[in-house]
C-alpha cells in the first residue's frame, strides 16, 4: 500500500503539467536565479511576438502538432503580458525613469527581474526562436567568426571549456551564449565573474562588431530558454517534453544534429516517465481525453523524430521504439483547433513510420516481404483525401503533401535497396575479372526488385524539387533528410557505373539530380557542418561522373555527320 500511494502522488504531481491552460506554473528550477533586462524593445514587442508565434504555429506545428492552437495562444499571450506588466514597474530606489514623448503600450521599455523563470517562460521563448528561424528563407548563417579562428577557437581561449554557464545555472544550448559574447572585450576579472543579463539581447556593446545574436534567427531567445530548461533537467512534465522537443528541432534548424538527437532523447525518457503508470491503460482502450491524446502525440513525435535521426547515425536510443502505441484521436485534435489537412498529413506520416519498423522487424532475403509490403504502401489505401496522389506524379508544390510523398518514397527505398546492393556486390566481381557470363545467370525477379528500388532512389531524391526555389524548405529532421538524399545519390551513381543496372539510371536524369541535390545542400548546410563535407563530395563526384561525358560532347561540336 505505502508503495501505492507514493505512485499515485507520483501520478498526480506528474498529471499537473498537462494542461498548459489550467494547470498552475510549472515547478521551478530549485535555484533561485535572478536575471536583468535591457534594450528588450525590439525583441518582446507585441507584433513580434505575434508574428513569431503565427511562423510557428504555420511552419512547425502543421508538422508536429503536440500543441493545440488555443493553447499556445495562452501560452503566448501569458508570457507577453507577464513582460509588459514587468516593463511597466516602477524603476528601483536611485534611478530616474525617463519618459518617452512616444510610448507604444505594447512594447517593454524597462528593466524587470523575474525571480523564478518556469518551464512555461521557457516554452515560449523556444516557440519565438523557431518561429522567428521559420521566417528565415536563405541559408541559416554560421557562427561569427573574429581574428580567422574557427568557431571553438573564436568561442573560448585556450584550456578553457567550449561553453561556460552563468553562475547558478545550467546551459543546455551548446551555442555560445550572447551574453558571454558580450562581455568578451571587457576588462577585469570581476566583469567576467558577473551573472550576465538574461532575458533577451545582452547589454549596449562597446564595438560595432556583430555577435551570433545578431546573425543566427531566433538565437536570443533560445539562449535564455535553454538556461531555463538547463535547470530542470529532470523536469518530467509535458512541458519538458514540448520544451525539449521544440530545442530539438531549433538544432535541427541549424544542421546540428548530435544537439538536436540530445533533446530528442531528452523529451522521450522524460515522457517515458510519464508513460509508464500510464501503458496499460492506453494500449487498452480508445483514447477519449484531450490530456492522454496529448501524450500519444508527443510519444508520436519522438519516436518519429529519434528514429529518423537513428537511421544516419549510430547513437544510443533512449528507449522509447521499443514500445508501441495507438494512433492518436485526430477527431479530437481537429476539434482542438488543428486543420483537418494538418490532421491527415501527420496521421499518413505515423502509419509510414509504423509500417516501416514493422517490416524492418520482418524482413528477410527473398523478395516476399518486399513486395508485399509494396502492396500494402499503394497510396490509394492510406493516404487522406487531401493528399492523394500517384508515383508517376510530378512533385508536390506544397511542403506537406511533399513531407507525405518523402515518407513514402523512403519507406521503397528501404524495401528494395537491399536487392541494389546485392546485384552490386554481383558487379564488383565481374569487375574483377570473374566470369562476365555470370551476369545472366542472376534471378529476372531480383533484376526487377532493383529496379524498383532505383525508380524509388530517383523519386525520394526528387521529392522537394516542387517547392519555392531559392528558398530554405522549412521541414524537420533536415540533417537526416539531406544526409538520407546525399545516399540516395550515391548509389544512383554507383549503379549508373554497374554493367548490370546501368540500363535503369538514365545520365540526363541522375545530373539532374545531381544539380538539385547540391542546391538543396547549398541552403541546407551550414559552416563546417557534417552535411557540408556531404555536400563537397557530391560537388567531387558530379565532376568525376560527368567531365569525361563533357568531353566527348564538345569535341563531337561541328563534327559533320557520318
Amino acid at each position: 500500500m505505502k508503495q501505492l500511494a507514493i505512485g499515485l502522488s507520483r501520478y498526480t504531481a506528474i498529471s499537473d503539467g498537462y494542461d498548459m491552460c489550467s494547470s498552475p506554473v510549472s515547478p521551478a528550477s530549485a535555484t533561485d536565479v535572478h536575471y536583468e533586462n535591457s534594450r528588450l524593445t525590439t525583441c518582446y514587442s507585441k507584433a513580434k511576438v505575434l508574428e513569431y508565434m503565427d511562423s510557428f504555429e504555420k511552419n512547425i506545428l502543421n508538422m508536429h502538432p503536440i500543441i493545440l492552437p488555443r493553447q499556445l495562444r495562452a501560452l503566448v499571450q501569458v508570457f507577453l503580458d507577464t513582460r509588459l506588466q514587468a516593463g511597466r514597474k516602477a524603476p528601483t530606489a536611485g534611478t530616474k525613469r525617463k519618459r518617452s514623448p512616444i510610448s507604444d503600450p505594447d512594447t517593454i521599455n524597462a528593466p524587470y527581474k523575474p525571480s523564478k523563470p518556469s518551464i512555461d517562460d521557457g516554452l515560449a521563448l523556444l516557440v519565438l526562436a523557431l518561429g522567428k528561424a521559420c521566417l528565415h528563407k536563405g541559408k541559416m548563417p554560421d557562427m561569427v567568426r573574429s581574428d580567422g579562428l574557427d568557431g571553438e577557437q573564436q568561442r573560448q581561449p585556450r584550456g578553457l571549456p567550449t561553453q561556460r554557464s552563468p553562475p547558478g545555472s545550467h546551459s543546455t544550448s551548446g551555442l555560445p551564449s550572447p551574453k558571454l559574447e558580450d562581455r568578451k572585450g571587457r576588462e577585469g576579472a570581476k566583469e567576467l565573474g558577473r551573472q550576465p543579463p538574461f532575458w533577451g539581447i545582452p547589454m549596449p556593446k562597446r564595438d560595432s562588431s556583430l555577435k551570433n545574436y545578431d546573425v543566427i534567427p531566433g538565437l536570443e531567445y533560445f539562449a535564455p530558454a535553454t538556461d531555463i530548461l538547463g535547470n530542470q533537467m529532470a523536469g518530467s512534465t509535458l512541458k519538458h517534453v514540448w520544451a525539449h522537443i521544440l530545442a530539438g528541432l531549433y538544432y535541427d534548424q541549424l544542421a546540428r544534429p548530435i544537439e538536436s538527437f540530445t533533446h530528442i532523447t531528452a523529451a522521450s525518457r522524460a515522457l517515458l516517465t510519464i508513460f509508464r503508470p500510464l501503458l496499460s491503460r492506453l494500449e487498452s482502450y480508445k483514447i477519449r481525453e484531450r490530456r492522454d491524446n496529448q501524450l500519444v502525440i508527443a510519444f508520436w513525435t519522438c519516436s518519429c523524430l529519434e528514429s529518423d535521426l537513428l537511421a544516419e547515425m549510430p547513437l544510443v536510443q533512449s528507449g522509447i521504439l521499443n514500445y508501441d502505441m495507438l494512433y492518436p484521436n485526430i477527431s479530437m485534435l481537429n476539434e482542438g483547433g488543428v486543420e483537418l489537412r494538418v490532421c491527415e498529413s501527420y496521421i499518413g506520416q505515423l502509419y509510414l513510420h509504423k509500417r516501416l519498423k514493422m517490416f524492418d522487424e520482418g524482413q528477410s532475403a527473398d523478395g516476399g516481404p518486399a513486395l508485399k509490403f509494396r502492396q500494402d504502401m499503394v497510396p490509394e489505401k492510406w493516404v487522406g483525401n487531401q493528399f492523394k496522389f500517384c508515383e508517376s506524379d510530378p512533385p508536390a508544390a506544397d511542403i506537406l503533401s511533399a513531407r507525405l510523398r518523402a515518407a513514402y518514397w523512403h519507406t521503397q527505398v528501404a524495401a528494395f535497396r537491399p536487392f541494389i546492393k546485392q546485384i552490386l556486390q554481383f558487379s564488383h566481381g565481374i569487375e574483377n575479372h570473374l566470369d562476365v557470363e555470370r551476369a545472366a545467370d542472376i534471378r529476372p525477379d531480383l533484376l526487377e526488385h532493383a529496379g524498383m528500388g532505383i525508380n524509388a532512389l530517383i523519386e525520394s531524391t526528387s521529392v522537394f524539387q516542387g517547392l519555392a526555389k531559392g528558398e530554405r524548405p522549412i521541414i524537420t529532421n533536415a540533417f537526416g533528410t539531406a544526409h538520407a538524399q546525399w545516399g540516395n545519390i550515391l548509389v544512383l551513381a554507383a549503379c549508373c557505373k554497374s554493367d548490370v543496372l546501368r540500363r535503369h539510371v538514365d545520365e540526363s536524369v541522375l545530373g539532374t539530380l545531381f544539380s538539385r541535390t547540391i542546391d538543396f545542400f547549398e541552403l541546407i548546410s551550414v559552416g563546417k557542418s557534417a552535411l557540408n563535407t556531404d555536400l563537397n563530395i557530391l560537388r567531387a563526384l558530379k565532376k568525376r561522373l560527368f567531365s569525361h561525358a563533357r568531353e566527348l560532347a564538345l569535341r563531337n561540336v561541328g563534327r559533320p555527320a557520318p
